[in-house]
């Protein structure tokens, strides 16, 4: 299989830019083209031919997909980049290049293109489309065109350039500190306004759907077949609405609810990685072997931890981050992450963890904790361990928090927060998720300042015509608690719920990857319908299949890009 290039993340410490930056960030009328990606996997000027999918716009220049070294990577899997209007309601504007790439059907005659999105806002697609169709079972990877295209101010598909996020906010801060914040944040989205182009305003989930539909009709097809996983439910959605008559059947796995305001959706999520966290100490507690047991209080020492870890000092502010971002994992796979979560934390607990050189620290975070960094390191290795140092390495909350694109997405998507929204909003996650609520509900206060207009729906999906659609959801998700899923079957027509007892965030495949039982009750339903178009029953319920002592609950991995920097 292929290595895809990582995308490099932005630093998430911002030093206030001189404020002359305002007046010529609000000037540019940049075109947005592919060339903004960090990474190139669709070829191009250099790539070699291959024949186009049969039915497919005789126009296109289908290629190998290139490596990471940019070379051409000969195999069944295509590329190419289709030109899109930024502005649909102006078709003869300007443009931009969307990159998709395609994983055949292994068998002739397929039934049709299969996309998929993986998640985000802002996440990639294209990198990882070959590396999910592998984890299908072959029922699908035989009928099916496997279909990924970066959403366009995403990776290939003229990535959204910015610059460094803005400190996050003290959502309680006095007047002089919010109106600091907001100077940081108005310097960071006009920067984004300024390197981006007439493509920022256009970047929200509607135009994406457009997208969606603009690729099937150059592939020919006149339906599709959709699997969307966590913000890939909310643009799924959004398709089935714009364009109910050409949606064949779709899958919504890990759903977020359509109708709630963005703040809402943070204090959500928040609430979930609360209670999933919770239920990572309880199995700790009740496990000698957790190296994280600390004699059967996993709790007390975890919030031990966090009062020292908060303790005022810079150092301290870098290891309270550390153990905000350390439980992502379990956030979006569940039990198979919670040794390497204990681990984690054993080895911060360590005594005088907090008093060891930086190059010490990052081992722990980058090695146990498998956290990735922001920063180079220090220009001069005698400020190893000066926090003010340019180069000084933090860990990364949210790796997709530090890319310009979740931030324009999301503000195109909702109407802009009020600051008493963002307030009412932080007390309650300091009541119900004090441990992980107040850096989620920070996101959201960058778009106080978003240069352009927010341009989303955020209703129910009321497009007559529409087949039924699955939803797929884990009792114990923590990053779309069930209720949302509950929420998006009923804005939908017609939806049914598949709930799935665990916590993994995006639930199919589970078994039939490999050598795994047929009688595995997701995949099968999954298969069923996605092929045959027969819906799961009512009120089905499934379960992962139980294993023997000693084997691994590891679940064949999906791409998540809010908890991989691997794009």
């Amino acid at each position: 299989m292929r290595q895809h290039r990582a995308p490099r993340p932005s630093a998430v410490v911002l030093l206030l830019a001189a404020l002359a930056l305002l007046a010529a960030s609000c000037t540019s009328d940049d075109t947005a083209t592919s060339e903004n990606s960090d990474s190139n996997r669709t070829g191009g000027a250099n790539s070699v031919a291959v024949a186009a999918l049969p039915g497919s716009d005789t126009s296109l220049s289908w290629a190998d997909c290139l490596d990471p070294d940019d070379e051409p990577d000969p195999g069944d899997v295509v590329c190419t980049t289709i030109e899109a209007p930024i502005d649909y309601d102006d078709p003869d504007g300007e443009t931009l290049r969307l990159a998709v790439e395609v994983v055949p059907a292994t068998e002739p005659d397929p039934i049709g293109s299969l996309f998929v999105n993986f998640g985000g806002p802002g996440g990639e697609t294209v990198p990882e489309t070959e590396a999910w169709a592998s984890t299908l079972p072959e029922a699908i990877t035989s009928r099916f065109n496997v279909v990924g295209m970066d959403p366009r101010g995403v990776g290939q598909s003229g990535r959204v350039v910015c610059g460094p996020v803005p400190d996050g906010v003290d959502l309680t801060p006095t007047d002089d500190e919010f109106e600091a914040f907001l100077v940081q944040s108005t310097v960071f989205s006009s920067a984004c306004l300024r390197d981006t182009g007439a493509l920022l305003g256009a970047v929200g989930t509607d135009n994406v759907a457009r997208d969606i539909d603009h690729v099937r009709e150059a592939l020919g097809e006149e339906q599709i077949t959709y699997y969307g996983y966590s913000y890939g439910t909310l643009l799924g959605a959004r398709y089935a609405d714009l364009f109910p008559d050409r949606v064949r059947a779709m899958v919504l796995d890990g759903a977020a609810d359509p109708t709630a305001p963005l703040v809402d959706r943070f204090v959500e999520m928040a609430i979930g990685r609360e209670k999933a966290f919770d239920r990572f100490l309880a199995e700790c507690a009740a496990d000698a072997a957790c190296a994280f047991h600390s004699s059967g209080d996993p709790a007390g020492a975890f919030a031990a931890l966090r009062a020292e870890f908060l303790s005022g000092t810079a150092e301290g502010e870098q290891f309270a981050e550390v153990l905000t971002a350390a439980p992502n994992a379990i956030f979006y796979r569940g039990q198979p992450a919670y040794d390497g979560l204990a681990h984690c934390l054993a080895a911060l607990a360590e005594p005088g963890f907090v008093d060891k050189p930086q190059n010490e620290v990052l081992e722990v975070v980058a090695g146990a904790c498998a956290l990735p960094l922001a920063g180079d390191g220090p220009e001069d290795p005698e400020d190893a361990d000066d926090p003010d140092d340019p180069g000084f390495e933090r860990p990364i909350v949210n790796p997709l928090a530090a890319e310009g694109s979740f931030h324009a997405i999301n503000c195109a998507d909702y109407p802009t927060p009020t600051r008493e929204q963002l307030e009412a909003a932080e007390a309650r996650v300091a009541a119900e998720a004090p441990r992980f609520g107040a850096g989620a509900v920070e996101a959201a206060a960058t778009c106080l300042t978003w240069p352009t207009p927010p341009t989303g729906t955020n209703t129910a999906v009321t497009a007559e015509g529409l087949p039924l659609i699955v939803v797929v959801n884990t009792t114990h998700d923590g990053a779309t608690p069930l209720v949302t899923a509950e929420r998006m079957v009923a804005a939908l027509p017609e939806g049914r719920l598949v709930v799935v007892d665990g916590a993994v965030h995006g639930s199919f495949p589970l078994e039939l990857a490999g050598d795994g039982p047929p009688e595995a009750c997701l995949d099968v339903a999954i298969i069923d319908y996605l092929v045959d178009l027969v819906a799961p029953p009512e009120g089905l319920e499934c379960s992962v299949i139980a294993r023997g002592p000693g084997e691994p609950r590891e679940l064949p991995g999906r791409p998540n890009p809010l908890f991989t920097t691997d794009g």
